[in-house]
């Protein structure tokens, strides 16, 4: 484990980076943690830790092909994978908070390394990364040096813009003392997954791996197991044999301008049909899908029970209609969604449509639900 003592009265604890799980198979890898002492004893804490990294029913489920149109290379579906179905688990090479992906919120220049009782100075977020990065196994240390950077114009240190260009957040991560300081992982296969996109940068940098590419209309989604360290990617809808994996770098209730400005970050347009086809009702949807689909399910938790008036039901049958227009149609809310029409199509005696919608809207929440364990 290496200490690293805070040299600036506004950092709240001491910075360790730890090799995490502590105690792995000889099949696993350990990722390097950098944390503090407090949130890595609350996740030894956690019940059900550690646990073994999960293995995927099937495997072998993908392959990186060319894609002459957008540079590089992307991940490709070898069969028909089934919605739900888990379609790789890997554990992070690094484990870092968004706080050293943004220097600005990092509030150090300078701290000490005590390791083997010899004091080193390392200059902030790049100092860390370099020194966690030093600590994986030299195979490991190249597989994270082999991921792309878009952050080579933008003045931070390469492993900085590496780590910046590949993080996935961890949403069920935070520190213990803060719980507004989340995490985010770097991967070997999960961070080569970029959004379908044109690129602005020099063609040069075109020579990255697309893996599984991102889109605003993805068929991937992804969770990270905290008892076993490991995130898995996993399909949102059936995904056909050839078939090209897609994950979305923003959440789907963006405008086309916001998500714009953060693919800008990384150097991208998106090019996927959301993009392409927006128009102001279009946004419209997408900042105002998830309100809607609130306020319908407080109507189906009043006591008693409200009258399902005919306009009410219709106006949640025209957001379905919308959200399959713009794509939507398998996020889970959608499923929330179908379930509350379900419920109105019951309070109104129809048991036909209830019973068609609760188990479509089912499915799709059983997607999601059953990856979070």
């Amino acid at each position: 484990m290496v200490y690293f003592k805070k040299s600036d009265p506004r950092i709240a604890t001491d910075v360790i980076i730890t090799s995490f799980p502590q105690h792995v198979p000889d099949d696993e890898i350990q990722c390097e943690w950098i944390t503090n002492a407090s949130t890595k004893a609350a996740i030894l804490n956690t019940p059900g830790y550690p646990a073994l990294m999960p293995k995927p029913p099937r495997v072998d489920l993908y392959e990186a092909r060319p894609t002459p149109d957008m540079g590089g290379q992307g991940l490709f579906a070898k069969c028909n994978i089934k919605p739900g179905e888990v379609i790789f688990i890997e554990r992070p090479l690094i484990v870092c908070s968004r706080q050293i992906l943004t220097p600005g919120k990092f509030h150090f220049q300078t701290i000490t390394l005590i390791k083997n009782n010899k004091l080193n100075y390392l200059s902030g977020s790049e100092g860390l990364l370099e020194d966690a990065i030093a600590r994986l196994p030299p195979e490991s240390q190249t597989d994270f040096k082999d991921l792309h950077n878009t952050y080579i114009c933008n003045g931070f240190g390469h492993l900085l813009g590496i780590a910046k260009t590949n993080a996935f957040g961890i949403r069920n991560l935070s520190d213990s003392s803060d719980k507004e300081t989340t995490y985010a992982g770097i991967y070997k296969i999960g961070s080569r997954i970029n959004h379908r996109s044109v690129l602005l940068f020099h063609q040069d940098v075109a020579n990255i791996l697309l893996l599984s590419l991102l889109s605003c209309i993805p068929n991937v989604l992804y969770h990270f197991n905290l008892n076993s360290f490991s995130v898995q990617f996993f399909a949102i809808r059936e995904i056909k044999s050839g078939e090209q994996l897609f994950h979305s770098y923003c959440r789907a209730d963006k405008t086309l301008e916001d998500r714009r400005a953060i693919f800008a970050l990384h150097g991208f347009e998106c090019d996927c049909r959301a993009c392409a086809n927006a128009t102001p009702e279009s946004d419209r949807l997408r900042k105002e899908f998830n309100t809607q689909i609130t306020n319908f399910q407080s109507l189906a938790l009043q006591k008693p029970p409200l009258e399902v008036k005919q306009d009410i039901l219709e106006q949640a049958l025209q957001l379905e209609k919308d959200m399959v227009k713009e794509g939507l149609k398998d996020h889970m809310r959608f499923g929330s969604l179908l379930v509350f029409i379900a419920w109105a199509y019951a309070m109104r005696g129809n048991q036909i449509e209830y019973l068609r919608y609760r188990v479509l809207g089912q499915e799709i929440q059983d997607r999601y639900f059953k990856n979070q364990d």
